[in-house]
């Protein structure tokens, strides 16, 4: 439960070498396709540079669990991890939330967001002075390249805008010196290839002699899977399943449909188009009996959604079977 107060700010202190960050981490992960690897890139940055200068950098990194899941503990590597749930009453919150505590620290904050410093009454010329924007250095098409080629990903990395000031001349001469350029998990780079759809490049022989039998694609079914009519799922059986697994472990994280459907598109496991799809199936098997309305002849739809209920033991097995039986 959160309460909106005034934030008054603290006194400066730089004086005490220390300086303050807080991170929009929604604002950062959604920006694709690096999103929760962008995030991770900013907080080593900062690490680099409080190693570096000898500068105590505290960092916190404000965030919905939705937006970086699993990745927690890298996260907490060199930065305190806030998270809280937004709500669709008050979906602003965590914006809220980190202007509010680089307003009480008089540090800094890292967003693309130039509106929300708004929330806590503060103007433009604030914002200019606190506010770091970031952006990624390298365009999209050639990270998956650099990534298809099996090429150095050193020029993959995240640009900050950091105000005039002394952070902003220390990170300046890092950067001219090359002492920014941070390493890649395997992890990340893996998941770097899956959200750009980067595949391993395949030899010349392979090219001249595709095999038909094995093209990974699956036909579309009437009324199954087809675009235009009928259940409309996903194409490939183990988006279904992992997708049923995911809901199945996370759905009782979320308080409305909206929320729930937001969550599920981020994760990247079905296509856009079959999120809704896959959603008002499942709505339809778990929800009441549609109450019959007399004077109207009709059936209505059921407002409210109900909590899904799937036993998540023993589902993991069971959408590996049916992914290892649709397997061309």
């Amino acid at each position: 439960w959160v309460t909106r107060c005034h934030v008054v700010s603290a006194p400066k202190r730089d004086d005490e070498g220390e300086i303050y960050i807080s991170l929009d981490g929604q604002n950062i992960c959604l920006s694709k396709p690096l999103e929760i690897v962008g995030l991770l890139i900013i907080i080593r940055q900062l690490k680099q540079i409080s190693k570096k200068s000898g500068m105590k950098i505290r960092v916190e990194t404000i965030s919905p669990p939705w937006a970086f899941k699993e990745y927690a503990p890298n996260i907490r590597q060199f930065s305190r991890l806030i998270s809280l749930w937004v709500w669709k009453e008050d979906k602003e919150i965590d914006d809220y939330l980190v202007v509010s505590l680089a307003s009480a620290f008089n540090g800094y904050y890292i967003s693309n967001d130039r509106k929300m410093h708004k929330h806590i009454g503060k103007d433009d010329d604030w914002r200019d002075e606190h506010r770091i924007g970031w952006k990624q250095s390298m365009k999209t098409n050639n990270i998956r390249k650099q990534l298809t080629e099996g090429r150095d990903l050193s020029g993959i990395t995240v640009d900050l805008k950091i105000p005039e000031g002394k952070l902003f001349d220390i990170y300046n001469d890092m950067k001219k010196q090359g002492e920014l350029v941070v390493d890649f998990e395997d992890w990340e780079k893996e998941f770097l290839k899956s959200r750009l759809g980067v595949t391993p490049k395949k030899s010349e022989k392979a090219l001249q002699k595709p095999s038909p039998e094995k093209t990974g694609k699956y036909p579309s079914i009437k009324n199954l899977t087809t675009a235009g009519s009928g259940l409309q799922l996903p194409i490939e059986p183990k988006q279904t399943a992992e997708a049923m697994l995911w809901l199945a472990t996370n759905n009782n994280e979320f308080d409305d449909y909206n929320s729930l459907r937001d969550a599920l598109k981020e994760t990247g496991i079905l296509p856009n188009s079959r999120v809704v799809r896959l959603l008002i199936v499942i709505r339809r098997t778990i929800s009441p009996p549609s109450a019959f309305n007399e004077e109207s002849g009709r059936y209505e739809v059921w407002a409210e959604l109900h909590e899904i209920e799937i036993p998540a033991e023993g589902l993991a097995a069971l959408c590996d079977d049916i992914h290892s039986q649709t397997t061309l």
